[in-house]
């Protein structure tokens, strides 16, 4: 009668080992998730001398397929500018549309392993004054745990030198 004991006793030990077992490798495959509106918190943000003027004062996000579209609204010496991006997760390169001056912006980007990182890299060919130049960008979006800020490490480099700034957004 002892041995029918211990059998119950251990099944219901093996049944929570294997609902673990079912659960945590799940939970580790829950991505962030960047859909939303994000406003600039310019006091959380380190904007450098001109990323003050440049950086997207606010953001709309959507994801869906496998492709995240990101419109950027800037508000720059020249008056508001609105560009899309349509950022897929596949790691071909993506057009964007709008942009200063009909500037054009070629994105690839990548998600971290653990899916809760999303690296951007970017070209943007733009003519200004008659000159053509090229802007060469990486951004490194992260979600805060509780999915309300959203902060973006940019690093551009232009023919004048490189520029890093800190982007940090709440959720509208």
């Amino acid at each position: 009668m002892k041995k029918h004991l211990i059998k119950f006793h251990v099944l219901p030990l093996i049944g929570a080992l294997a609902l673990c077992m079912i659960i945590l490798p799940a939970a580790s495959f829950i991505k962030a998730d960047f859909s939303g509106e994000w406003v600039l918190d310019e006091s959380k943000s380190n904007l450098g001398e001109f990323g003050a003027m440049m950086a997207p004062k606010k953001l709309s996000v959507k994801s869906e397929a496998g492709v995240i579209t990101v419109v950027r609204n800037s508000n720059g010496p020249m008056g508001e500018t609105v560009t899309t991006d349509k950022i897929t997760l596949d790691g071909k390169e993506s057009p964007s549309t709008g942009g200063f001056q009909g500037s054009t912006r070629k994105t690839t980007s990548k998600l971290s392993d653990d899916q809760n990182t999303l690296t951007v890299n970017s070209v943007l060919n733009l003519t200004f004054d008659g000159n053509s130049f090229e802007i060469k960008g990486t951004e490194t979006w992260t979600l805060s745990a509780d999915g309300k800020t959203l902060t973006i490490d940019a690093k551009t480099t232009t023919p004048q030198g490189e520029n890093t700034i800190k982007q940090v957004y709440n959720k509208l």
